[in-house]
């Protein structure tokens, strides 16, 4: 009796203990894993951060770039009249202007200038001199804006501004390039002196950099930065600069099927403007022969029509869950340690006597 109820006392007491370390796992599981994403996602949340201040110091600059090229035709303009009104025609100055004006070229070719006079006439356009003495104020650009019309307006209304669009491109085909112009009113004659720069160039011209910057980036065990475009090119993936010259499952291509699925994830995830978390496998930097499964934080950002995201392997915390086990294991043992003798000693105390009594008996 007394070595049954020790059994049960013992057997209640391990089931407990197991018990409890399974419920302490899966508690130390969830927290890690909340953890864990909730790290990612404040990752993902600076890189989006470091992008857009660059974006908006790139524009910044862009805007202080363009609006001083355009006083400085302003001025070669004023005091090309000023030297000359007395002495030459108007129309022998407006020549002058347009040729001191015509060859300057700037941002590797991309930037020229331009001049309109109030009524829609093309006085200067050093990308496309064979519209020059054309009424342009019928033209539109793709998303149909009235471009001409609209910076006439703004040059008679507020003398001066910026204005952005979509436009050609020197030595590139297609009209649909987005440009952000400044333009200034020319008093003498009447005309808007503009120039401007195509976002694009802006942009990739702090993208290289940028990209580079967070390839390095580095957090937890395994934690690295990737981006890819919208349309599936790799920019940055397991922590290397890849550059756009291959879609995502070209660079894993030992299971592109695979990658083209995650791509898919990544795709609905940036549907929440918010970000969202998506789950799969893939194999550690430390371990390439493995899968395991991992969750990451999904961005986007429209403007770039780039995907930001940053993951963590899920299987991480289970090396530490199988270390508590082990102390677990040998708590219970010593814990057990106890009842153990207390049995033995209530048995060696019990059987001599019982012994003892049945030899009286007989």
């Amino acid at each position: 009796f007394i070595l049954t109820v020790g059994l049960i006392i013992i057997s209640i007491d391990i089931l407990d203990a197991f018990i409890g370390m399974n419920r302490q796992s899966e508690k130390m599981r969830n927290a890690y894993i909340q953890n864990q994403k909730k790290l990612i996602k404040n990752e993902v949340s600076r890189v989006v951060a470091l992008i857009n201040y660059k974006r908006s110091q790139s524009e910044s600059e862009t805007r202080k770039k363009i609006k001083k090229r355009v006083y400085e035709a302003y001025a070669i303009a004023s005091n090309i009249y000023k030297e000359n009104r007395i002495i030459r025609t108007g129309r022998e100055i407006q020549k002058m202007i347009i040729d001191a004006l015509r060859p300057i070229r700037f941002e590797k070719g991309t930037g020229y200038y331009f001049a309109t006079d109030f009524h829609g006439i093309e006085i200067l356009f050093a990308d496309k001199p064979e519209l020059e003495g054309k009424n342009l104020l019928g033209m539109q650009d793709t998303g149909g804006k009235f471009v001409i019309r609209d910076m006439i307006r703004l040059a008679k209304e507020k003398q001066e501004g910026y204005y952005e669009y979509f436009w050609t491109k020197p030595a590139v085909k297609g009209n649909n390039y987005r440009k952000l112009s400044f333009i200034k009113h020319f008093e003498p004659f009447d005309w808007l002196i503009g120039t401007g720069l195509y976002v694009e160039d802006v942009e990739n011209r702090i993208k290289t950099d940028l990209l580079d910057t967070i390839s390095k980036i580095r957090f937890g065990k395994e934690g690295y930065i990737f981006i890819n475009r919208y349309n599936g090119d790799a920019l940055v993936s397991n922590g290397q600069f890849i550059g756009g010259n291959k879609k995502l499952w070209e660079v894993f291509n030992k299971n592109p099927e695979k990658s083209k699925e995650i791509f898919r994830k990544e795709l609905k995830a940036i549907q929440n403007p918010e970000g969202d978390y998506i789950y799969y496998t893939l194999r550690k930097l430390s371990s390439p022969d493995t899968d395991s499964p991992k969750t990451s934080f999904i961005y986007g950002i429209p403007e770039l029509k780039w995907i930001i995201g940053a993951g963590v392997y899920l299987d991480d915390v289970e090396a530490d869950i199988a270390i508590l086990r082990q102390k677990l294991e040998h708590e219970i043992q010593v814990k057990l340690a106890y009842p153990v003798i207390a049995i033995l000693v209530v048995l060696m105390v019990f059987l001599p006597g019982r012994h003892s009594v049945a030899r009286s008996s007989s």
